[in-house]
This record gives structure tokens, C-alpha cells and sequence, in this order.
């Protein structure tokens, strides 16, 4: 048997080369990264914020917290009766300690101290405007004369004169004014000649610590009880 081997015959083409110059082409405009870096669309850089004072103490605090229940719930055993007993004395502290604020709270109670001060403030009065706003002067008077304590009597008839007097808006009432003020308000009226003499006779018994007795005191009842009735008749424009 003939066999025949048959070579393939490849045609070689001929080996061209690019004889054209390299040019290096720029793409991009001399000014592309200033124009970007300069637009926030594209950057992409991750801001990190800096925490405040009230976020950091807020973090300190859930962590603290966090600490606590770790600690409350810790070593919680169910099989084991020291575990569940020590779960049980945790818990059994810290409602202890609840209550007992919630007791001095309730006992001491500062919070609706303050608030019955602020919402009904009390007056403080002295011993004269307390008489003259509160007592029945003219029964502290008669009490004073049984008891014989004429210098007593004297203060609590003047103190019933300048009660009288600001009833019917003829003096205007204060506590630190001196009796000089009075009859200064009191000028223009028919009662200044006998306020003066009147207070000339409280200032002499009272402030002088001068003894009166029973015959010196019925002249100053009547002085006082003279001017109690002319103030009873008197307008506050007279």
C-alpha cells in the first residue's frame, strides 16, 4: 500500500509596521481635579462628627448602666441556691434602697414644702399690724382696764386710732411710718389739733415708761374716746 503525505502550504504575509509618530492626548482638562475636589456631589470622603459633652456623658451613662445589669444578672445560676439567693439579696438592696428614698421623700416632703410657700405665701406681720388686722381692740382695751394696766390700755386705744383712722382712708397705714407722718396726713382735717394731743399723750405713757394711774388714765380715756367719736363722724374729705 502507497500512502501519500500531502505538506500544507501556508501563505506568509508580509510583516507591516506602524510608522506613524506617537502623540500623547490628554482626555482631561487641565483643571478637572480642582473642579471636582471643589464640588460636594462628589466627595466621598466619610465625615466623622465629633461628639458633644451631653452625647459623651449620655454614652458614659448607658454604659454605666449596661456595667449594672451585667453585674445584677451575673452568676444567675437555676440549679444553684447560692446563685439564686445572692440574685435574690441584689434585688432585695436595691428595692430596700428605693423605698427608703420614696420614704424620706414622703416623710420630709421638700417638693410640696416649697410649693405651699410659693403658691400661699404667709404674711409676716408685727406685733402692732397683727393687732390692728386681727384682735378686737376695743375688748383688749377693757381687759387692759380691769387688770389695771393703764399703760397697756393707752397703747391699744392709739393702735384703735390708727385702725379707725384707716378704715375710713383718713391716714394711709404702715407699719414703719412714724406718728409724725400721721398727723402730717391728717393736717387738712379737723382732727389734727387732737391726733397731736392724743399721740403727745401715747408717746408720753408708752415710749416714756411712765406709771398711770387710775385718775391720770381717765383723762386719757376721754381724750381718746373724744377723738374715736369725732372719727366716726368725720368724711375723708372734711
Amino acid at each position: 500500500m502507497l500512502f501519500s503525505f500531502v505538506t500544507p502550504h501556508f501563505a506568509q504575509d508580509e510583516l507591516k509596521y506602524d510608522t506613524q509618530e506617537y502623540q500623547d492626548v490628554d482626555f482631561f482638562d487641565s483643571n478637572f481635579k480642582e473642579k471636582y475636589a471643589d464640588d460636594s456631589d462628589f466627595d466621598y470622603r466619610e465625615l466623622i462628627q465629633q461628639k458633644s459633652l451631653w452625647q459623651r456623658f449620655k454614652d458614659w451613662l448607658g454604659l454605666q448602666w449596661n456595667e449594672f445589669l451585667r453585674w445584677l444578672l451575673s452568676g444567675v445560676d437555676s440549679s444553684s441556691f447560692w446563685s439564686i439567693l445572692g440574685f435574690i439579696l441584689k434585688w432585695g438592696s436595691i428595692l430596700g434602697l428605693i423605698f427608703l428614698i420614696i420614704y424620706l421623700f414622703a416623710k420630709y416632703n421638700p417638693g410640696q414644702s416649697f410649693l405651699k410657700k410659693s403658691s400661699s405665701p404667709q404674711i409676716q406681720w408685727s406685733e402692732e399690724e397683727r393687732i390692728i388686722n386681727q384682735k378686737d381692740i376695743p375688748k383688749l382695751v377693757e381687759e387692759a382696764i380691769v387688770q389695771e394696766n393703764y399703760r397697756m390700755a393707752t397703747r391699744y386705744y392709739f393702735l384703735l386710732l390708727l385702725k379707725e383712722l384707716r378704715d375710713r382712708e383718713l391716714i394711709d397705714y404702715a407699719y414703719q411710718k412714724t406718728n409724725e407722718t400721721y398727723q402730717i396726713e391728717l393736717n387738712k382735717t379737723v382732727l389734727s389739733s387732737d391726733f397731736s394731743e392724743a399721740t403727745r399723750y401715747y408717746e408720753y405713757i408708752w415710749y416714756g415708761d411712765f406709771a398711770v394711774d387710775q385718775i391720770l388714765f381717765k383723762s386719757v380715756k376721754e381724750r381718746f374716746e373724744s377723738l374715736l367719736s369725732q372719727i366716726n363722724k368725720t368724711q375723708k374729705d372734711a
